[in-house]
């Protein structure tokens, strides 16, 4: 575990300033309550196929991933956008918009509880962070105070924060997972909490019914889409059916989407208007009011529009992975029509013209799920679009000089996907070289290991079509391997990597405590320390097991992968006797390794022992009783 741990810190140190490269790119306008609504549009004239550029990526330190959508505000007040980001145990990340240096900031990092989307608003003591974190809802404050309110069950929804009284300052909806819905003043006093008896997971607000006040809807697990006036007071509610993945709000229309691909259209009042069934739906809705359409992506990898004016849907495949952030809608590329742009399961951002969902470009920017948000971080008039990872957060660059990139071949690689660890001997892999249209095209496959690359293909193929090639690793050792693939249209050239971990070496563990022979009073506390290393994965999956006869495992920690090398377990519920403890641990490519312990003993703690006598005393003749010291001694 040292050893491991010193190379991860090494590794972090190193990586966590922001990277900067020259820009020359599109620009984006955020839409701060991620409704896929965006006004206005972007200053650059389009190309398909247009070479986004890197601003700057920031490598975090934590060793929790980063887990929300990207805040952009001004947090400090100095007059520059930020970027705010919150990890999978609600602590932010606070970086500058224009540079990505890290801000710091006084708000404790030891609150370890998991929460929800974060949003932002104005308070009475500043502006501030919204979440829900486990029975809390919380506001991280610029100033680095935190405000806490007490929940009935745990957040399950993201924060609705809008200004329901009109008074100048935010309110806040959350909803639980005990079916209540609160709404909380700027100091997370409760003003009303309903209990809908069902678990809200998504809200969404606005003046649905067009009588000048703002309601909220919200969308629960159960498939219900609930309608509430400002006072808490049900306006009606509504049966989509299957959990609601995402509801918008538009020109009076409720459009709401489930997890099981149910699709539909109410107006204000809850009548439904449309109803359609697609794939399964693993994004949010946008909305296109130029071309008056809906648009979301589902995890089959495809991108579908509702048409909300007639009820007919359009769907196109996209393989790119399953389509599960956004869409941001804008004219991004100033040509008159709008764009929509999404993050997907493999890494990608991509952008498709509207409404004939042509491919745009697309861009990898990692191995997880990119999420999106746009604004002008540097004052520029153009803007950037600022994508959150779990590894990292990256800024795509607007563009200065609103030159055309020249139509050039646009590779794709789907097999591996970027840092894929594998033990396997055969590694398929799968590209795609996209032109505008089918010509024929040189094409050059290498693998790279140390700055070695070694020529395995090339062939003269067609554009637009799949190629495979089947890479035959049983001779390959340990280590960290690049795919490279490049393409050679009308003397156009284009190259794409991915990166993949070939580890067939299971990790190392010793187990440093318990020893064999060691005695633990039951009611006490078990240390358990111990050893891991891996050659290639910093941080393995580790689980706890105990068992009393060294064959029939209990597991009682994990599994984990935060890095630990410890833990503590109480004794209180286990009998006394011998035990054996177990530490396994399985690294990213599937390696498995164990290590034993024991027997260890669990004893009943020594009690004093107890004995009971009866003694009769009597006073000398004649005499009256009476309370008085006295001494027995046997």
């Amino acid at each position: 575990m040292r050893k491991s741990l010193i190379g991860l810190i090494l590794l972090l140190l190193i990586s966590s300033a922001p990277v900067t490269a020259s820009p020359d790119w599109l620009s984006f306008r955020y839409d701060a309550g991620r409704t896929g609504r965006i006004p206005g549009r972007g200053d650059l004239p389009g190309s398909p196929l247009m070479k986004p550029r890197v601003k700057w990526i920031y490598y975090p330190m934590s060793v929790a991933p980063l887990a929300s959508h990207p805040i952009i505000t001004d947090w400090d007040g100095d007059g520059h956008k930020d970027v705010i980001i919150i990890d999978a145990y609600s602590r932010p990340l606070i970086l500058k918009g224009e540079t990505g240096a890290l801000i710091p900031t006084s708000i404790p990092i030891s609150l370890t509880f998991k929460g929800a989307e974060p949003s932002c608003g104005d308070t009475n003591e500043g502006f501030g962070l919204y979440l829900g974190g486990g029975s809390l809802a919380l506001i991280y404050l610029a100033e680095g105070d935190i405000l806490k309110g007490g929940l009935d069950g745990f957040a399950i929804s993201p924060p609705l924060v809008m200004d329901v009284d009109n008074d100048g300052r935010d309110e806040m909806f959350i909803a639980t997972d005990m079916g209540k819905l609160y709404l909380l003043n700027e100091d997370l006093s409760v003003i009303w909490s309903v209990d809908l008896r069902l678990r809200g997971r998504t809200l969404a607000g606005g003046d649905v019914n067009n009588d000048g006040d703002l309601e909220v809807i919200v969308g629960t697990e159960e498939g219900y889409l609930v309608a509430l006036n400002s006072k808490g007071v049900e306006l009606w509610r509504y049966q989509l059916g299957g959990a609601i993945k995402s509801i918008s709000i538009v020109d009076g229309l409720v459009i709401a989407s489930s997890r099981e691909g149910a699709l539909g259209v109410l107006d204000g009042n809850g009548q439904l208007t449309c109803k359609l069934q697609i794939s399964s739906i693993s994004s949010d809705i946008g909305i296109a009011e130029r071309e008056n359409i809906a648009i979301l992506g589902t995890s089959s990898g495809e991108v579908a529009l509702l048409f909300t004016n007639n009820c007919t849907i359009r769907v196109s495949p996209f393989d790119l992975g399953e389509v599960t952030d956004g869409p941001i809608i804008a004219d991004f590329d100033s040509d008159g029509n709008e764009e929509a742009m999404f993050g997907t399961s493999l890494g990608y951002i991509f952008s498709v013209a509207l409404p004939d969902l042509r491919l745009e470009w697309s861009y990898r920017a990692g191995s997880s799920t990119p999420l999106l948000a746009s604004d002008d971080l540097d004052g520029d008039s153009l803007l950037e679009v600022v994508a959150s990872l779990e590894d990292r957060v990256l800024v795509l660059e607007g563009s200065t000089t609103k030159t055309l990139l020249p139509e050039y071949p646009f590779i794709q690689i789907f097999s591996p996907p970027y840092g894929l660890y594998t033990n396997e001997d055969v590694l398929q892999v799968k590209y795609k070289v996209i032109y505008n249209e089918t010509k024929p095209v040189d094409v050059r496959l290498r693998l790279g290991k140390g700055g070695v690359m070694k020529l395995l293909d090339v062939e003269t193929r067609n554009t637009n079509t799949y190629y495979f090639y089947e890479l035959n690793m049983s001779n390959m050792g340990d280590g960290i391997y690049l795919v490279n693939v490049a393409a050679n249209v009308d003397g156009q050239v284009a190259e794409a990597s991915s990166m993949f971990f070939l580890d067939r070496t299971p990790p190392s563990i010793e187990i440093i405590s318990p020893k064999p022979g060691d005695k633990v009073l039951k009611g006490s506390e078990l240390d358990a320390s111990w050893n891991l290393y891996d050659n290639l994965d910093p941080l393995p999956e580790v689980s706890i097991l105990l068992s009393k006869d060294n064959e029939t495992w209990s597991l009682i920690a994990g599994p984990i992968r935060e890095g630990i090398g410890s833990i503590s377990l109480n004794t209180s519920k286990y009998e006394e006797g011998s035990y054996y403890i177990k530490v396994a641990a399985r690294d990213r490519a599937g390696n498995y390794a164990e290590a034993v312990s024991g027997p260890l003993l669990i004893i009943e703690p020594q009690k004093d022992e107890v004995v009971t006598k009866t003694i009769r005393i009597v006073e000398p003749q004649n005499s009256s009783y009476f309370n008085r010291p006295f001494k027995v001694k046997w």
